[in-house]
């Protein structure tokens, strides 16, 4: 019942924060999946998430200063993030075809939507999945070659106002 009631105030918080602001990544048609779109491994509450997405992130703990989103090409970093959600439910839930359709192909280690999802359980390795699930949105590393997560597992782009996997290492 809890995973539920959370997934229905991630929603009412996406319709509010809509009204407010439009967000060009079409979200209408992918459903935020999985619990609560996070691990148990990674706890957080919806406010902690939309506190990421909406969090300043030039400048991380460590000191070091990614490149800006418009750089990294990315028109949208908000609607990247909430992308992020989505695909880490998607991940959670291994839904395989889902995840194909934002892969940019080819891909080194998948040439093809084919050969992808045959491949899907040797690329998304369980500790891949955990730096998907495990990744703090206001801590996204990019550069002009797109954004990372983890420290380089895999890199995401965005294309025509979609976002794609563009490497997987």
């Amino acid at each position: 019942m809890r995973p539920l009631c959370l997934l229905l105030l991630l929603a009412v918080l996406a319709c509010h924060s809509a009204n407010k602001k439009k967000l060009p990544y079409d979200s209408s048609n992918v459903v935020p999946g999985g619990k609560d779109s996070l691990s148990a491994a990674a706890p957080q509450d919806v406010d902690s998430l939309e506190a990421q997405i909406h969090a300043p992130d030039t400048l991380f703990e460590d000191g070091s200063r990614p490149t800006s989103w418009a750089r990294a090409g990315f028109n949208d970093p908000v609607g990247f993030k909430r992308f992020l959600l989505t695909f880490r439910g998607w991940v959670q839930k291994d839904q395989v075809d889902s995840i194909s359709d934002h892969i940019r192909y080819p891909l080194r280690a998948a040439g093809s939507p084919g050969w992808f999802r045959e491949r899907y359980p040797h690329l998304f390795t369980h500790t891949l999945k955990a730096v998907i699930l495990r990744q703090r949105l206001d801590r996204i590393f990019r550069n002009g070659q797109g954004a990372m997560l983890g420290t380089g597992e895999i890199w995401f782009v965005e294309s025509h106002g979609r976002y794609w996997v563009s490497a997987i290492n």
